[in-house]
């Protein structure tokens, strides 16, 4: 098995920024999706468990550079942690804070 590169850890990060912007370009246009933001939910889940898989093998103790890797998997994986709290935020808290459309 190939320990230099995180895989799993650089595919929860896309799925990440894929699900925050698939929400406002394509999921927004259908009421199925608009009104409660469940296929986006799905696939933060997703990307959470890629992203728990690839923290994991960021603080292995066999990684090459480990000082290297620990801080790249705490950045990445701290960015989209704040992605995915700022996606239920806006959609879950920030949405109920519009007034009621006439």
């Amino acid at each position: 098995m190939n320990r230099r590169f995180n895989w799993p850890l650089l595919v929860g990060f896309v799925l990440t920024i894929a699900a925050f912007l698939t929400y406002f370009f394509v999921f927004v246009w259908f009421p199925v999706t608009r009104d409660f933001p469940w296929a986006n939910l799905l696939i933060f889940v997703v990307a959470l468990v890629f992203l728990f898989t690839g923290v994991r093998r960021g603080f292995a103790s066999d990684r090459p550079h480990p000082t290297r890797s620990k801080v790249i998997t705490s950045i990445v994986a701290t960015l989209s942690v704040v992605i995915i709290g700022l996606f239920v935020f806006i959609t879950l808290v920030g949405a109920r804070w519009l007034p009621a459309s006439t």
